[in-house]
């Protein structure tokens, strides 16, 4: 059963992961895989990796956090 605690601390959680989606240039990448449309140079790659690792990393840490 969920109690207001626990749903404060859910939402708590999905608000410090999705902070990491603030950056600019992490919305362009979220926007260019929207649409289905992403250019693929040696500097995008670059960036699409770096970016993608940092999400992981999120990711686990919001799951550690969250005991799962």
């Amino acid at each position: 059963m969920l109690t207001a605690s626990s749903t404060r601390a859910a939402l708590a959680r999905k608000a410090k992961l999705f902070r990491g989606f603030a950056g600019p240039s992490r919305l362009s990448i979220l926007e260019a895989l929207r649409d289905g449309v992403i250019q693929a140079d040696a500097a995008t790659y670059d960036s699409l990796w770096d970016e993608a690792e940092r999400l992981a990393w999120e990711f686990r840490r919001a799951a550690l956090a969250a005991g799962e």
